[in-house]
């Protein structure tokens, strides 16, 4: 026996369409319009992805430029134990230690951002080092 009240997909799809009117636009002017703001929508929101990409790679370069000493010594000394500990260990056991602290349970996670994120978060883009 199901509940009166509950509505199913369908009934919840047909609601919506006789809310918003009618679903078929009649002026070509609207269903130009409406389209314009789906494809700028769209665009926007390629454009903030790929903006995101190109600071990370800024941060990245920047990381490896040498122009900020203690950033760069920090993130060769990182990678230096990386490679001694993908040496000593292996490949298969850093995976693993890394998967399980990946997947950790949320008690044991604490609510900063990690040290390597944050160092990395904090480094300047070239827009930033423009200003």
């Amino acid at each position: 026996m199901t509940d009166p009240g509950v509505l199913t997909a369908d009934e919840q799809l047909q609601q919506q369409q006789q809310q918003q009117g009618s679903a078929v636009v009649t002026d070509p002017y609207t269903s130009l319009k409406q389209n314009y703001e789906g494809l700028v929508l769209f665009l926007t929101t390629v454009q903030n992805v790929v903006d995101g990409w190109a600071a990370a790679g800024e941060r990245i370069q920047f990381a490896f430029s040498w122009s900020d000493q203690l950033a760069t010594t920090v993130l060769l000394v990182v990678l230096l134990l990386l490679a001694v500990g993908l040496w000593v260990l292996g490949l298969q056991v850093l995976v693993t230690i890394g998967l399980l602290w990946v997947f950790r349970h949320p008690v044991l996670r604490d609510p900063l951002p990690p040290p390597p994120a944050n160092f990395m978060a904090r480094m300047p883009t070239r827009s930033d080092t423009m200003m």
